[in-house]
């Protein structure tokens, strides 16, 4: 590969990891309950780019930071978003 030429799908690696760490620190340090929902929609963005970036043949440690990230953003976002929910129904009860 020429060495001006980029290696495909690494762009979307990037874009993955990008995407995925913004979501953390939103998700960590910016606790709002509509952020949840926020982090949730970055996190599915993310994993999108990282499967493109599979899908095109892309191999490196940024395409596996960013699922994995993504991966993570999804799960605490749907945490952060039925806690409120559960704990609102069982004062109710």
């Amino acid at each position: 590969m020429p060495e001006n030429q980029e290696q495909p799908g690494k762009k979307q690696a990037v874009i993955s990891l990008v995407i995925a760490a913004i979501a953390f620190f939103y998700l960590m340090f910016v606790p709002l309950y509509v952020t949840s929902f926020f982090t949730l929609i970055l996190g599915v963005v993310g994993l999108i780019q990282a499967i493109r970036a599979k899908k095109r043949d892309f191999v490196g440690a940024i395409r596996t930071m960013g699922l994995l990230l993504s991966i993570l953003d999804i799960a605490l976002s749907i945490l952060f978003i039925v806690i409120p929910i559960a704990a609102l129904n069982g004062i109710q009860s």
